[in-house]
Order: C-alpha cells, then sequence, then structure tokens
C-alpha cells in the first residue's frame, strides 16, 4: 500500500511539474485573474512580451491595464462570463510605451460547484503576421485596381464628358450673344456641381480602396453600403462583359464591426473571379453555337450559426465552375489556372485571410460547367 500511494503521489507531482513547466516555457503569453479582476499570475511570455523584468510589476493589476483600449478589454472580459470563451485582437501596450497587436483568447475560470473564480487567457503576438498579410493585401489591391482600370477611365469620362457638354454650351451660347436667364445659368453649374461630386465620389473610393487613405480601426456598417461600394468600381466593367447581376438583400440587417477596405477587397476577388469564369463559359458556348446569358447573384442574410448571429453573404455565378482537381488548391497563395500575365494567384488566398482575421468563414460549393458560389459567414459583433 505503501509503495502505490508514493507512486500516486509521484506521478501527480510529476503531472503539476509538467503542467507548469509548460505554462513557464510556452511561447504564448497566459495570465490568470481572480475573481475581482486583479492579475495574480503571469508566465514568463507575458512579461517578455510586454517588457517586464519582474512579475511584480503585472501581479494585482487589472488586464485593461495593459491594453490600448481599455473599455475593449472590460467588454470582452464580461463577454468571456457569459460565453464562456471569447477570441479577439487588441492592440496592447509594453513596458516601454510601445504598442503591437495580440490574437487573445479569454475564457472564465469556474470552481466545481459553477462559481465564477477568475479569468484565463492566452495571448499571441500577431504583429509580425499582420504586417506580411497587410502587404499581401495591399498589393492584391493594386492588381484589382489594375484589372478595373478601364471600367474606372469609363466612369470618370462620363461625368467630364457631361461638364464639358455644359461648359461648352454656355460658352458657345455667350459667344453668339444668347440672353441666358439667371435661372438657367444656375441650373447648367448645378449639372457640372453634380459631376464634379461624381468624379469626387470615384476617386474618394479609389484612394480608399487602394490604401491610400487607409484607416486601420473598424467600423460599425451596413454590409450593403460596401457592396454598394464595389459596384461603383466595377459595375461599368460588368455591363461591358454583359452580366447581369441580380442583388437580394434581406431589410432588417444590423450593422456589423469590420475593416471596410478589406471587405471591399473581398468582394471585388469574388466578383471579378466570378466574371473570369462567366467570360470563358461564354468563350465556349459561341464556339458551340448556344446562347449563353452570364448571371451573378448577390444575396445577404442573417442568420445563427453555432448560436452566434452572422451576416451572410452569397456570390454565385453560372461560369464553368471548378475542375474536381482544383477543388482542393483554390486558396492556396499563387494558385490560378489562368497565365501568369493575366492573375497573380492571390484574389482567393487574401480573401480567405481576411474573412479568417474576421473570426468569420468563406466556403464554397461548385460543380464543373455549373457555376460557383461563395459563402461568406461574418459574425456579428466580434
Amino acid at each position: 500500500m505503501s509503495i502505490e500511494k508514493s507512486v500516486n503521489i509521484g506521478s501527480l507531482e510529476y503531472e503539476l511539474l509538467i503542467k507548469g513547466h509548460a505554462l513557464e516555457k510556452t511561447s504564448v503569453a497566459i495570465g490568470f485573474t481572480d475573481s475581482s479582476g486583479k492579475i495574480m499570475y503571469a508566465n514568463e511570455a507575458f512579461l517578455k512580451m510586454w517588457k517586464f523584468e519582474s512579475i511584480d510589476n503585472v501581479i494585482g493589476h487589472s488586464p485593461q491595464d495593459f491594453f490600448v483600449n481599455q473599455e475593449l478589454i472590460k467588454e470582452k472580459l464580461k463577454a468571456s462570463m457569459d460565453n464562456n470563451v471569447v477570441v479577439y485582437e487588441a492592440e496592447a501596450m509594453r513596458n516601454d510605451g510601445t504598442t503591437f497587436l495580440v490574437n487573445v483568447t479569454a475564457s472564465s475560470l469556474k470552481s466545481e460547484n459553477g462559481e465564477f473564480i477568475g479569468h484565463f487567457a492566452s495571448m499571441a503576438d500577431v504583429t509580425e503576421r499582420k504586417l506580411k498579410e497587410e502587404r499581401m493585401i495591399h498589393a492584391g489591391r493594386l492588381t484589382s485596381l489594375a484589372e478595373m482600370a478601364g471600367g474606372l477611365s469609363h466612369e470618370m469620362n462620363q461625368p467630364l464628358t457631361g461638364i464639358r457638354t455644359v461648359a461648352q454650351g454656355v460658352l458657345i451660347g455667350l459667344e453668339r450673344g444668347w440672353d441666358y436667364e439667371i435661372d438657367e445659368i444656375k441650373e447648367k453649374f448645378k449639372m457640372i456641381i453634380e459631376q464634379s461630386d461624381r468624379m469626387s465620389s470615384i476617386i474618394t473610393h479609389m484612394r480608399e480602396f487602394a490604401g491610400l487613405d487607409k484607416v486601420l480601426e473598424k467600423e460599425e456598417v451596413n454590409i450593403v453600403s460596401i457592396i454598394d461600394d464595389v459596384f461603383k468600381f466595377i459595375g461599368q466593367q460588368l455591363r461591358k462583359h454583359d452580366i447581369n447581376i441580380t442583388k437580394k438583400y434581406d431589410t432588417d440587417l444590423p450593422q456589423i464591426n469590420i475593416y471596410r477596405t478589406q471587405i471591399q477587397q473581398v468582394f471585388v476577388n469574388l466578383i471579378a473571379n466570378a466574371r473570369d469564369s462567366l467570360d470563358e463559359k461564354g468563350v465556349v458556348c459561341a464556339n458551340d453555337g448556344k446562347e449563353f446569358d452570364k448571371n451573378i447573384i448577390i444575396t445577404v442574410t442573417k442568420d445563427h450559426i453555432d448560436e452566434v448571429e452572422n451576416i451572410i453573404i452569397k456570390i454565385k455565378d453560372n461560369g464553368l465552375g471548378i475542375p474536381q482537381e482544383n477543388i482542393d488548391k483554390i486558396f492556396d497563395p499563387f494558385f490560378t489556372t489562368k497565365p501568369s500575365d493575366k492573375a497573380s494567384g492571390l484574389g482567393l488566398s487574401i480573401s480567405y485571410g481576411i474573412i479568417r482575421d474576421h473570426f468569420g468563414s468563406l466556403i464554397f460549393d461548385a460543380t464543373e460547367n455549373e457555376g460557383a458560389s461563395f459563402i461568406i459567414n461574418l459574425p456579428i459583433g466580434k
């Protein structure tokens, strides 16, 4: 009996030793709070990440003391008590005042009888990863802008032509001594201002999309407004390709917290892919002497996924679909079936990464020669 007891005690001590060693030596920052919300433990990785020399600089503080947006941390700690596990990104502040981005997984700690006894959080520094992703995203945006250049020039030419026509008409009238009424002159100037505003709006959207006026903060927006902005870029281009667009939106869609230009880019990438697939099928049908109507259907709804309310965006086309041998590769970086001078192979990979970073999912349903549907699930309130 004494030997068996000794082995059991040894096993318990060994288990505790291993767990303690794992907590201290992992590269992930880990912290625990007590029931009052004060930090009672932080591992070596936490001290290193926040550049503290001693645990005494951390113990007894509130978690929000180490982040830029303290209200956000308070909100997420409360949410972890209600939902058990919460995953989010936040800007942290080191002891020397510099900032960095962390991915946080927070949960509540409860006793055997269900009583709340504190919080647990693990934190990973994702600053470098986000910078690399931003570079890829920016490169993808520039590629998309290059592809859209023809459509954008047409969008700009229309208001410019309108301005020139109005101004030229007034100038000719003045040269010929026409007697303009004041109201008529006012109407001409109003037309010029309207067309100038239209060009200004196009340029603003171009700058935002290219990241020249980049906003790093998330915004509460209606997802439909993002889709409508995208069609200001590519609507004319799609019309030139004889593509019919059908939009089906729920009427009571809630606001969603997103990075506007990133989600814009996802829509541009997915719609551009649908356009190319439709064009390719159009060529095949023309060669076979068959008629073919090119269609893209965009639906936006809301629903619950795993008890979390989501905005669901579906982009469906009736193009060539995806061959079976490519199904497992389409989200791989640099994978493309097009010539290298026609596509970078980054569009779907970047889109997948953007949606993942919004804690959502990007999935697809495709059959060869029958079209494809890409479905974006974006959780509300993340």
